[in-house]
Order: C-alpha cells, then sequence, then structure tokens
C-alpha cells in the first residue's frame, strides 16, 4: 500500500472486518462469525466465500483474510496467492474457461502443476463461487 488513503481504506475495511460487518454470501442465518450455517458440511465450510465489500483489490481481500473466489479469479488475482506465479495462474484460468468450471477444490488437482501438496497450500485463499466457465 502506498498512499494514505490507501492505507486508511485498509484499516477501516480491517476494522469492519473485526467488527463482523461483513455479509456472507449464504442466505441462511450465520451460525458463527464466518457467517456460515451449522448445517453446511465442514468441506464445505472450508470452501465458502464470504462476500465482503465491494471495490476492494485482490490483495486487500487477503489481507483482510477473505479468499479469493475460484469462479471469477483473473489470473493477476490467483498470483496474489502463495505458490501460485503467472504459469500456473494462467493455467487455472485455462482449466476453468475449458471446463464447467469447478465444482470443488480438489479440481484443481487436474490442472498442471498442481499436486497434492501444492493444493493444501493454495487451499487457505481459495473459495469456490461464480461456478461460470469464464
Amino acid at each position: 500500500m502506498g498512499t494514505r488513503q490507501e492505507t486508511g481504506i485498509f484499516v477501516v475495511l480491517l476494522l469492519l472486518s473485526a467488527a463482523g460487518l461483513f455479509e456472507s454470501s449464504s442466505t441462511t442465518a450465520p451460525a458463527n462469525g464466518l457467517g456460515l450455517s451449522a448445517s453446511e458440511p465442514t468441506k464445505e465450510k472450508s470452501s465458502r466465500c464470504l462476500t465482503g465489500p465491494k471495490n476492494i483489490t485482490t490483495r486487500q481481500r487477503l489481507l483482510l483474510g477473505l479468499r479469493i473466489p475460484l469462479g471469477s479469479a483473473s489470473a493477476d488475482d490467483l498470483t496474489a496467492i502463495p505458490g501460485i506465479g503467472p504459469t500456473l495462474a494462467k493455467g487455472i484460468v485455462r482449466a476453468r474457461q475449458s471446463g464447467h468450471g469447478f465444482d470443488s477444490l480438489d479440481d484443481l488437482l487436474e490442472v498442471r502443476g498442481i499436486a497434492a501438496k501444492r493444493l493444501a497450500m493454495m487451499r487457505p485463499y481459495l473459495c469456490l463461487t461464480g461456478r461460470s466457465g469464464s
């Protein structure tokens, strides 16, 4: 973050995040501070996206502890995630566009260059939403 304005925006977003003022993408009442309902299976909880504020950068999402939506992330967005370089990011976007999208984070194992160890490193930063082929 370079400017005072960016720093100020980040501080406000951080405070809003800490206060729990973000809505979740779930339509059910939250069962915990993460906006996830208690009835959701454990596997799905780990890959759900919180909506967060609009018009923030990918790096700001990561700093706020928000995950990057795999279904709509650009190659540039994906390079902000540890373990993903430009070539791998392009491969992920290409795989998403060539098929039906990703139904699970485990579908990333089909992308060349992603094995179980790398997926485990990337998993905390990714979530499922916007499962379009775009």
